[in-house]
């Protein structure tokens, strides 16, 4: 496994970049902007999940942009990106996602499109599940229903705190075997939980 310091930290939204970094355990790294509070990431809010036969891969670049993780275990496949999003989070009845009444359509496309591109990849090694797309936002976020997620265009959009038991709630299943496999494509390293 290659130390924490050789990734680069995500960009805003799902810009460019080159390579995929395997995290692993992340405990006590902030590796990206804050989603839940200052000084907790994403990767802080998922680290419990590698003890829970998890895979987490940062940085992992797709057709449409690079996604701040790709999270793999026996619940199946996630492909995360978080959005520092505080304000109302609606889905209108178009069903377009809006937060604060700005339309977030184009977010909503580019890491479905981010989802398919895995799900792409881990057909190509011989793994098939389908792949959640999911966008995390802050807890001061406003959505709709306390501690659920709303769902627009087949992205979900969870609390940064409840991203963890959203993945071990999932109902898909995946053998070891096959996480092994999946993490596998998108580090060309032995897969480590």
């Amino acid at each position: 496994m290659r130390p924490l310091s050789e990734f680069a930290a995500p960009s805003r939204g799902l810009g460019r970049a080159r390579g995929a970094g395997f995290l692993g355990k992340v405990r006590g790294h902030a590796v990206e902007r804050s989603v839940e509070r200052p000084g907790v990431s994403t990767a802080a809010l998922l680290e419990g999940l590698g003890e829970q036969g998890y895979a987490i891969v940062h940085g992992v670049p797709t057709a449409r942009g690079r996604l701040d993780y790709v999270v793999i275990g026996p619940t199946g496949a996630f492909a995360i990106q978080s959005e520092p999003w505080r304000g109302k989070v609606r889905v209108s009845s178009e069903p377009r996602l809006t937060v604060d009444g700005r339309d977030e359509h184009a977010t909503v496309r580019q890491v479905r499109g981010a989802a398919n591109d895995v799900a792409t990849r881990l057909s190509r090694a011989g793994v098939v599940p389908w792949v959640q797309a999911v966008i995390v936002v802050s807890p001061k976020a406003d959505l709709p229903r306390a501690r659920m997620p709303i769902t627009s265009e087949r992205v979900t959009v969870v609390r940064g705190g409840d991203v963890a038991g959203f993945i071990r709630e999932h109902s898909g299943r995946l053998s070891p075997q096959d996480v092994a496999r999946a993490v596998d494509a998108f580090s060309g390293q032995p897969a480590h939980s």
